[in-house]
């Protein structure tokens, strides 16, 4: 089953580096997102994938041939950290442009994608879900999409009162009650009918889906996080660092 991933935004949150490189080639512990992402899924045995590149997208080709070359060095050295890699990824890319809005990106991917079925993933969020599970979920309840949703950490902490107005508490930074896009999916081809609409007037495409019941979602409780800013980036490198990066375990 092939991957698509999205590599082609400005990720303007996170300018202090996405102004000399694209946002897929921030780096957690000195290896990008992008191949912390890669790596994940060739653990659970997929090996094809699709990036969609646009802003500096020439640097993550070169990125990418360059570990080729090497016999994907940053691969091995993420193995290390999990268990050893068995498989070696198969990439392609395609150039969707600089200012391309996001879903319009997979649009423009449409004959290159074979598939029946695929997937789908933002590069700046990383997780330790089964993905197998996702993908046997999605192909039980037969719908066009299905969508990882989680529950992320609020960005403050809370403060907890009692009726007389005496602070209890605190608590830092929570997880919060609601559930938010996780950045995992998974597609049948005829959710290509639903980008078509959406796009075609002005509506999120997840929004179409969804009104058609035809999207379902898959609940994650476990580690979540995406890099959305220059804070983020420094706190996925501290789990790394502690040896405590989630994404990268494997039961």
């Amino acid at each position: 089953m092939k991957v698509i991933i999205f590599c082609g935004g400005k990720g303007t949150r996170l300018i202090e580096k996405t102004e000399f490189i694209p946002k897929p080639l921030a780096e957690i512990g000195n290896i990008p997102i992008v191949t912390h992402l890669i790596y994940r899924y060739l653990k659970y045995g997929y090996k094809d994938f699709l990036l969609l590149i646009g802003y500096k997208g020439r640097m993550i080709i070169d990125y990418i041939k360059d570990q080729k070359k090497n016999n994907f060095s940053h691969l091995k050295l993420l193995s290390h950290v999990g268990k050893e890699l068995k498989i070696k990824p198969n990439i392609e890319y395609l150039d969707t442009g600089v200012e391309t809005e996001l879903w319009r990106r997979l649009l423009l991917a449409r004959e290159q994608i074979k598939e029946k079925t695929f997937m789908v993933n933002y590069s700046d969020g990383l997780a330790d879900i089964d993905i197998t599970k996702v993908e046997e979920f999605h192909k039980k309840h037969k719908k066009s999409g299905t969508v990882v949703i989680v529950k992320p950490h609020s960005q403050y902490g809370k403060v907890l009162v009692d009726k007389r107005g005496t602070v209890n508490s605190f608590v830092e930074k929570p997880i919060e009650t609601f559930w938010v896009n996780g950045g995992f999916f998974v597609f049948n081809r005829n959710f290509f009918k639903y980008l078509d609409e959406g796009l075609s007037n002005n509506i999120q495409p997840l929004e179409i889906a969804a009104r058609y019941g035809e999207l379902q979602a898959f609940p994650h409780s476990g580690f979540w996080k995406c890099m959305d800013t220059f804070k983020d980036l420094n706190e996925f490198n501290e789990f790394y660092n502690k040896g405590d990066a989630k994404w990268l375990k494997f039961k």
